[in-house]
Formats: C-alpha cells, structure tokens, sequence
C-alpha cells in the first residue's frame, strides 16, 4: 500500500515538474529568498483548476497516513524512489505563491505536512504565515461583527477547516520547532477565536472556540512562559472591559476558562503560583470584572498546593496604594473565610490565617477609599450570610464582633457620606439579624429604620422593603411594628414618587390587605392618633393615583358593627379617615341608623357622620343635649371635638346655642381663677372645661359675638400661679395655651397683646409643654396674621437654645413650616440657627434638625448652603458681620465652646454640596476671606480662627472632590453608567486643575505672610499644600521651583507616610498592564496588515508583501533547524 502511494506521490509532482528542480530552487525556498524562487519555479506548469485535483490527491494521501503509527512506511517507500520531504514542501509553497483560490490547498497540505514524521526538515515559517493570517483575519472578523456575507461566511469555513490541522501538529518537539514568535502570535490568535462570540455568526462560535480551547489547552502544558503574557489579561476577561455588565454567555465562557486553567496546569508547576500571582495583580478596575476575577483567583488558590503563601500575598496587595488592589483583596478574602476549610483543612493553621484575614477586613471598613469600605462591608455580610453550617463560626464571630466592632462600625458606616457604602451597611445589617436564631437586636433595627430617612432614594427604597421583610420574618415583635409605623408611614409625603409608590406598596401589603382579610395583625393594636393622620393622607394618595379602596371600605364597615368597642376603635378611626376621601363608598343610611346606638359606639363614629354630612333634626337635637352634657360635666377631649365637629355639620347658622355653652364653661373657669380660695380639686374635669371652650369658639360663624364675654380666667390660667397663690397645673395651663390661640385665631382684634404673652411665656423658664404648646399657636398666627407675629420672631428662634429638647424640637418644626410657606424669610441669623441645631448636644434633637434644613429648607432653596458659607466661617469665629445685628447676651448662647461643633458644622454643610458648588466656593473663600488677610484687612492675630477654619473649609472640600474622581460604577447601575461616570471625572478633573490655577497665586502669598509672621497657622497651611500635592504630583514640581523649602518638607512627610503605610512593598507590582491592542504579537501584527494572499509573495511583486526580500547570500542561514536524520533522504 505504501509503495502504491508513494508512487501516486512521484507521478503528481513529476507532472508539475518538481523532480527537474536544482537544489538552489530548494536552497532560496529554505533561506526565504522569495525574488530567486519565483525566478526558478517561473517555468514550472501553472496551478488551474483543472489540473489542481492532483494535487488535492496529493493531500488526500498525505491526510490518509497523517496519524497512523506506520506512517514511516510512506517515507521509506518515498525515499526507495528519491523523493524527499521537501519537494512536498515546494509544492505547497507553489499552491500559495498560485493566488487566492488555491491558498486553502496550500494551508492544508503544508499543516498536514507539520503533522508528520519530517516535520522538523520541512519547517519553514513563511509557508506557516499564511494559517496564521486565515486565524487573525477570522478573529478580527468576530471582533468588529456584521452581516453574514458570503464572503465573510467563505473566510470562516476556511478558518474551520484548517483551524483544527494545528491540533494534530502540536507537541513539544512542535513548540521548540517554531519558535517564540510563532508561538507567541500563534497564542494571541487562538485566545482571540476563544473568547470571540457574535449572534450573527452562531453556526462558527462554538466550533471555533472548541478548537481553540483545546489548542489552548496543549499550550499551557507545554511553554507557559511565552503563553503567560496573552493568558492572564484573557483569564480575567479583558477583552470584554466594553461591556458594564457580566451577560450569562460570558459567564459560561468565564467558567469554561477556569476548569481549562484548574485542568491544564499541574499543582507543582512553578509558573503556576507566579500565574496567579499576575492575576492577582493585574485585576481589571470594571467592577463586573472583579467579581469574576475573583472567582477565578479563588478557584485556583483552592486547586494549589501553595494555598497559605498565596493568601499572605493576597493580604500584603490588601495594603497596596491602589484602590482596585485593596477593593479586590476585600472580596478575595471574604470568599476565602467563607470556605476556608476547602483552602485549610488543618485546623490550628486555619485559625491563624483566618484572624489575619478579618484582620484585614475590617481595617478595609474604615477606609479611606469609600469603595474599599462598602466592598469589604459587603465581605463581612457574605461571610455572616454563609455563617450557619461553617466549621469555625463561633471563631469568626469572636474575631469578627471584638469589643462590639460590628455594631460600632454599622453605625459609623450607615450615615456614610458616600452611597455605596450605606447600601452595603445596609445589607450588611440585614444578614445579621437573619443569621441569627433569636429576635433582632433592637440597635439593629433602629440602624434600619434611620436609613428610611437617608439621602439617597435607593437606599429609602431598600430600606422600606428590608423592613417589610423583617415583618414577615418577625410578625409578633410589636416594637418591629412600632418603628415600621413611624418610618413608612411619613412617606406618604416623600418628594421622590418611587419612594412614595414603595411606602405605598408595603402599606398596602402589610396593613391594608391583612386588614381587609381579617387577618391577625399588632398593627391597630398599637396605632397612635398621628399614624391614622398619615393614614388619612395614605387614602388620599391612593384615590388620586385610581387606586381600589372599596375592598377596605366594606371591611371595615362589617367590623365597626359586628366587633366589640376595644376592639373595633381601630377600625372606626381608619373609617373616620376613609370616609372624608371616599364618601361614595359608604351608604349614608346605613349609619345614619347606626345612631340609636351611639352611646355603645366611640368618638370617631360623630366624626364620621359629619364626613358623611348627615344631618336631621333629630341628630340636631341629641347633639344639643350631648354638649349640654360635655360642658355640665366635662367630657373627653375626643368626643367633644368630634361631637362639635358633627354638630357644626349640621349646618346651624345661629351661634346662639354655642354662646350658651361658652358662657357656661366661662362663668365656671373665672369662678375657679377669680375665687380667693380657688383651687383644681378635679383637674381633669376642669381641663377638659377649658379644652370645650376653645372648640366651641372655633364652631362659631361669627366670632365677635364673643365680645361680650369674659376671657379674664382664661388668661390667668396661662400663669403659673393663680390669684390667690395656687399653682396651677401645667396640664390645664398647656390646654389654656391652646384654647386662647383658638381665640386669637377667631378674633384678630385681641391677638396682638396674646403674642406678647405667648412669647413671654416661651422667654421664661416655665413648663417644657407650655413652651412647646406656645410655639405652636405663635406659628398659626403668623399664617394667619404675619404683621402681628413678625416682631416676636428673633424670640421664637432664641427657642432653638432653650433647656428642653422637646422645646427645642418644637421650635424647629414651627420654623421650619414658616419658612418652607413662605411665611417666614430665611436670614443669617436663622440660618445660623439651624447650623447650631445640627450639632445639638442631644442626637434626637440634631437629627431632627439636620432632616429640617437639609431636607426640607435646602431643597426649597438650592443656594442656602452656598450663599451663607462664608458668612458661617465669620459668624462661628466671632467676626464682624456688617449686615447682622445680634443682641451679644443672646449671641453668647448660641457660641460653639471648642472646635469640634464648629468642624462638625463645616463638615455637615460640605458633604451635600455638589462639585459645581465646591468649586465656587473655594474661589469665593480665597476671594472673600483669604485675599483680606493678604491685603491687611483681617488680622493675622486677632482673625487667626477665621483663617484656621477657612483652610479646614478648605480641606473638606478637597477631600470630597478627590473623593468625586475616585468614584467607581456598581454593577448594578445601567449599562451607560461607567462613560458618564468617567466623563464627569475628567470635568471634575479639569475643573480642579483650573480652580488650583486661579488660586495658587494667594496660596503662596499667605503662606509668607504666616511665615513671615511666625504663626502657628503655618500648619494648617502646609497641610493644605500637601493635600494638594497629594491629589496632583505636577504641583509638587511647580512648588520646588517657587517654594523649595516647603516642597522638601512636603516630599520627605510623603516619602515617611509612604515607608510606613505598607512594608515590603517592593514585593508588590504597581505598574498597570498595558491595554491590548487588535493584536500584541510583533508578527501577528505584520500578519495582520498584510493580505493572506502576499505573504508568500516577494517583496518586489507588492508594496504590501510581508518580507523584504533580502540580498542573496549563500552563507545566508536557512529558516529551518539542523534537519535530524538527513542522511535518510540523501542520495
């Protein structure tokens, strides 16, 4: 058989005359003389396509014995008839010089050859340049995508049919026959056909990513030094850095790649630690990359040996100046503590690595860089997720939770200034209490519930529904129930719909349906008067936004009849609510029959007749003797609201009876004021007489019919004492507050010398409730009568300071009310106010100050924070404001003692304000304040806090705006997130650089005139410098032309604080890998630019020719290595 081949073989290249070639046409194919070969084969028999079936005989034959163990037969039959090796070799160098049409059969033959016995003497890297460039040209086909043209269709199918010829060619002996720079572009090409992927061309994916993966595979078992270079930026999915988000077919790839590494390189192989060693290094910045990249780097420590010494590597990366290196190492090291006993199953070595490694996870928590906190605080919670079923939990616990750390740090890292760190404290919390057997800590919850309060909307929205899932997993905590309340039901009126649509959500969820279904629930069990408020406006909301509350209204009007009193008031009290929305929902009748039984039914069932606005003579008539009642006997404060309210529905236009009532309740209260002997001897029947008369007053169509009365005993009440010596309860004297502004609100003609009592009342150091109740009738009166209010203000805000943070509080709330409607200007003065309130020394009263002003009064008036900055730095320094007056006994009660509230305040107003902001005030502040000091107007002695606090300003900013360049997209955020996100660092970037420019000017001139003047502000100046440099090492330079000695000093603290923030740092790689271009390899990128049909072609035939054709020289080497038994094909 071999013999009958062999001779097939004769026959075919004797027919194209290759048997009558000399050995210099042999010898210039061999030395790569391209311009002497064409010479020599030019007489040859042109390739057809008539006569080329030969040669694909020819190729059939050699396909036929490619593989099989007795091949050599062929050879030895070949060499029996003089043909050598070679002349194949000719022939197929012949099949590419011959055009595109025949450059298939020439790839095919050649590789074929490869495969065989005399591969070595054959070897020649131009004909092996062809098979490379029909490689590059379908990566680069993938790469850039589009239509399934024919053509593009042809050049596919010819890459998968010789694609797959290397496979049988590859061995060792392969690999040191073709060099580096073969294999090199030989690696990038097939790593390119392995991670190319394009919907058009689904019927070539996968065929071509199989071979290379395989081919892949014999690579890294075979020279992994030279592959190394094009390995690691593929493992870790560079050539998808494009795309902001992980699709699942990269998944699959990514995973395939991992089992190829776990599988190809064998435990003991050194290149394989320093391969991982790379990746750990060389981790992509994208944050979808990371998380695969970490996966990656995981799988592979897990398949090592040397798991202990690549983790000490991973912890001395964690302290490295890059922010991506400290970020990935948090998340590399939470995976490893999650499944620590794969890495370490002996256990006294795992519990040293382990505490080095949390270690290192919370130092990450506090963090300079915000992404390295949240990606460690999203460490912790993995680990405390996986918590349940590990081996060392009681370990990782006490190691976690020292000394309280993890309710310390939740805290500190909830009210973040930076988005992604509260949401990861956020989620953090979350698996904590659900890690836990036992009830939720209450600290816990509380962390929760302040965060349905934050900035951010998403972290509202995650807040809601973190507490919604807590109620269901923890339905009989009824403090649980009692902080859902107070959070989720003020959303109502949240000025972000989808936080509005949210709260509505978990209401309708976790309130409405239960109690529509008749469900058990805590939640009308505890529900307080200000929650069916909110109710009220939740019922409202769902009206306007067509949502269905006839379900609710029918539930409800079958437990109002069919439960008892206690347990039906919930439900009368939403009905009451419902019923001023939805009146059509209700039919009128039904309870308007319900009033035989009215004295079995609560309050709010009068209440509900009037928003139904039933009215007959015979409900008139009760009423009249019901509020003869209340005031003979003094009733309850809710019936008698409710009752009046019903009867003033009646539609009564004669106050007759109400003045009778009035003057009953009078006569009784100046009876009681006026008496010498005078006293409360039933206090909470006398109150509930004084709340009467304010309800009735406020029932009257014409209030100046109650000038004929006398209020004189009312008037008294409001003193601390009577007449005749007898203190007066602070519970009467808080309703009397009321009752009198009801008055005054009736009668504007007696209001004005009343302000002057409310105010004198809320100046002196009287009853907290009396205060509080004070300011609330002050600020109804300023809606009602501003001119009248007006002069008592500056009094209503000194209440800011007062001794009681009920007080306190109260004078906020008014304020702020006042000032949102338009009632009330923001000045200096009460914006100075407000920034004393923010550092309140009690936390309930500065947070709800902080809510107040940042938002609520800020997001009215965009400018506030910026427009009084500088005006805050003289106010809080004790410098003169020419357009302030301030009483100085006043302005002494509102002075900062010490520099932390001051600091604090400046830090407070920084860290809402946007860039745009920031960058106008730090020219308004060099401008403003700094320039003064240079120019003499301020005094370096006298005005040195003013400065001092300036360049603190000044330092916040700085930080806040590096901290803006810094920020990295989640992979959570949209597709487009990671380009607008980089161009708003580069605006920012540009922005700063300008700012330093304009500033740099008065920078250097206070730096000498503190110099000059030996002040201790020295420091604080330098520290500015230094920050500067610190975020700018261009500045340094400029600074060591035009202040040496200040650019010395700030060089050595940043060489001092460089040696000691990481030790042995010189172990670790910084240099950044460069990006990939189309290709890397120097001769792929030849390859690449020349067409596949020229690179067997001399230089001379095209411009565009691969090889310049050089000289020829007869000690020229040849391309190929010392042949290897020769003398077997010699004659």
């Amino acid at each position: 058989m071999s013999t009958k081949d062999a001779e097939e073989i004769l026959d075919i290249l004797s027919e194209f005359g290759i048997n009558t070639l000399s050995e210099d046409v042999f010898h210039a194919m061999k030395r790569g003389d391209l311009i002497e070969f064409t010479q020599f084969i030019s007489e040859l028999p042109k390739i057809t396509k008539n006569n080329v079936s030969r040669i694909k005989q020819l190729t059939k034959i050699l396909r036929n014995w490619s593989g099989k163990q007795n091949q050599s037969d062929l050879w030895a039959s070949l060499r029996e008839i003089d043909v050598r090796p070679d002349w194949i070799e000719l022939i197929s160098f012949y099949l590419l010089q011959s055009g595109e049409d025949f450059l298939a059969d020439g790839v095919q033959m050649y590789m074929i050859l490869l495969s065989m016995e005399p591969a070595l003497s054959i070897w020649n890297p131009i004909l092996f340049r062809p098979f490379l460039g029909i490689l590059a040209q379908a990566s680069q086909i993938i790469e850039e995508g589009g239509a399934l043209t024919s053509e593009i269709e042809k050049k596919l199918q010819l890459t998968i049919q010789v694609f797959p010829m290397v496979l049988q060619c590859f061995s060792a002996s392969f690999v040191n026959m073709i060099g580096d720079d073969v294999y090199m572009a030989l690696s990038e090409a097939t790593i390119k056909l392995a991670s190319g992927y394009r919907p058009e061309y689904e019927k070539f994916n996968s065929q071509l990513q199989n071979t290379a993966f395989n081919l892949l595979g014999l690579m890294l078992e075979t020279k992994t030094d030279v592959i190394l270079q094009y390995i690691v930026p593929w493992s870790l999915l560079q050539f998808a850095t494009s795309s902001s988000t992980t699709t699942a077919r990269l998944e699959r790839l990514h995973d395939r790649i991992i089992q190829l590494l776990i599988k190809s390189f064998k435990k003991d192989d050194p290149y394989y630690i320093l391969f991982i060693k790379h990746l750990i290094l060389r981790v992509p910045d994208r944050a979808n990359l990371k998380v695969r990249a970490t996966m990656l780097v995981f799988e592979l420590i897990k398949n090592s040996d040397c798991a202990k010494e690549l983790i000490d590597f991973v912890m001395k990366v964690a302290q490295s100046n890059k922010v991506s290196s400290r970020v990935f190492s948090s998340q590399l090291l939470a995976m490893c503590v999650v499944q620590l006993t794969q890495l370490f199953p002996d256990s006294d070595l795992r519990g040293n690595v382990l505490e080095e490694m949390l270690n290192i996870l919370k130092k990450h928590v506090i963090d300079r860089a915000p992404s390295v906190r949240a990606t460690a605080l999203s460490g912790l919670s993995t680990i405390i997720s996986n918590l349940k079923d590990h081996e060392d939990k009681g370990l990782i616990l006490e190691n976690i939770d020292t000394n309280k750390f993890m309710i310390k740090i939740l805290k500190a890292r909830s009210v973040d200034e930076k988005l992604v760190v509260r949401r990861a404290s956020l989620e953090t919390i979350r698996e904590i209490i659900y890690s836990r057997d036992t009830a939720p800590d209450d600290s816990l919850i509380d962390l929760i519930d302040e965060r349905v309060r934050d900035w951010s909307v998403s972290i509202r929205v995650s807040a809601v529904k973190t507490l919604g899932d807590l109620l269901d997993s923890f339905p009989n905590i009824e403090r649980l129930h009692r902080l859902w309340l107070d959070a989720i039901l003020p959303l109502i009126e949240d000025p972000e719909q989808s936080v509005q649509k949210e709260a509505i959500d978990a209401i309708r969820n976790h309130l409405i349906k239960p109690v529509c279904a008749g469900s058990p629930e805590l939640f009308t069990k505890i529900m307080h008067k200000q929650d069916y408020e909110f109710l009220g406006r939740v019922f409202l909301y769902m009206r306007l936004h067509s949502i269905d509350l006839s379900p609710l209204c029918k539930a409800l009007t079958k437990f109002v009849v069919n439960r008892e009193y206690d347990t039906n008031r919930p439900y009368w009290r939403m009905l009451e609510s419902l019923t001023l929305i939805v009146k059509s929902s209700f039919n009128k009748d039904f309870f308007k029959n319900l009033w035989y039984r009215r004295d079995t039914l609560p309050p709010e069932y009068y209440g509900t007749l009037a928003h139904l606005e039933i009215s007959s003579d015979e409900i008139h008539t009760d009423l009249i003797t019901i509020i003869n009642q209340l005031v003979e006997e003094g009733g309850r404060y809710l019936l008698s609201h409710e009752v009046l309210k019903l009867f003033k529905a009646q539609g009564a236009g004669d106050d007759t009876e109400l003045m009778n009532f009035i003057s009953i309740c009078m006569n009784k209260i100046n009876g009681v004021a006026e008496d010498e002997h005078g006293d409360f001897t039933n206090i909470k029947a006398f109150s509930q007489t004084v709340y009467i008369v304010g309800e009735l007053i406020s029932c009257l169509n014409d209030p100046k019919r109650t000038n004929d009365i006398d209020f004189t005993g009312l008037q008294l009440l409001m003193s601390e004492k009577l007449p005749n010596g007898n203190p007066i309860p602070t519970l009467i004297r808080t309703i009397t507050v009321t009752a009198l502004g009801k008055l005054c609100l009736a009668r504007k003609d007696i209001s004005n010398a009343f302000a002057s009592a409310f105010v004198h009342q809320i100046m002196t150091d009287t009853a907290s409730e009396v205060k509080a109740n004070c300011l609330i009738v002050l600020c109804d009166m300023c809606v009602a009568y501003s001119a009248i209010v007006e002069p008592h203000v500056q009094s209503v805000t000194n209440a800011i300071s007062d001794r009681s943070p009920a007080v306190r509080k109260q004078a906020l709330n008014v304020l702020t009310r006042l000032i949102v409607e338009d009632f009330l200007k923001m000045s200096p003065l009460l914006f100075f106010r407000f920034l004393y309130s923010i550092t309140d020394d009690n936390q309930d009263v500065a947070h709800f100050a902080r809510i107040c002003l940042f938002h609520v009064i800020v997001p009215k008036f965009p400018n506030l924070l910026k427009q009084y900055f500088i005006d805050t730095l003289m106010y809080f320094t004790d410098c003169e404001i020419a357009s302030l007056i301030e009483n100085p006994e006043i302005k002494k009660r509102f002075r900062f003692r010490g520099d932390e509230r001051r600091l604090k305040v400046y830090k407070l107003l920084v860290t809402p304000m946007n860039e745009v902001v920031l960058f106008e005030l730090v020219k308004d502040i060099f401008g403003r304040v700094i320039d003064r000091f240079i120019k003499c107007e301020f005094n370096l002695k006298e005005h040195s806090l003013l400065l001092s606090d300036s360049f603190n300003a000044l330092l916040l900013m700085e930080d806040k705006l590096h901290s803006s360049t810094k920020t990295e997209a989640n992979t959570d955020e949209g597709s487009d997130m990671e380009k607008v996100i980089e161009g708003a660092k580069n605006a920012i970037n540009l922005m700063h650089n300008t700012m330093i420019s304009t500033t740099m000017q008065s920078l250097k001139k206070i730096h000498q005139l503190v110099r000059e003047n030996n002040s201790p502000l020295q420091k604080i100046v330098k520290k500015f410098y230094r920050v500067l440099c610190d975020n700018d090492k261009e500045l340094l330079q400029d600074l060591e032309r035009s202040e040496p000695i200040l650019a010395a000093e700030i060089r050595e603290e940043m060489r001092i604080e460089e040696s000691e923030k990481v030790e042995d740092e010189e172990d670790i790689e910084k240099k950044e890998p460069e990006k990939l271009s189309l290709f890397n390899s120097p001769l792929l990128k030849k390859i690449h630019n020349t067409p596949i049909s020229l690179l067997c072609s001399p230089a001379k035939s095209s411009t565009e020719a691969l090889l310049v054709t050089p000289r020829k020289q007869r000690l020229v080497r040849e391309f190929s290595t010392p042949q290897h038994g020769d003398d077997d094909f010699s004659d």
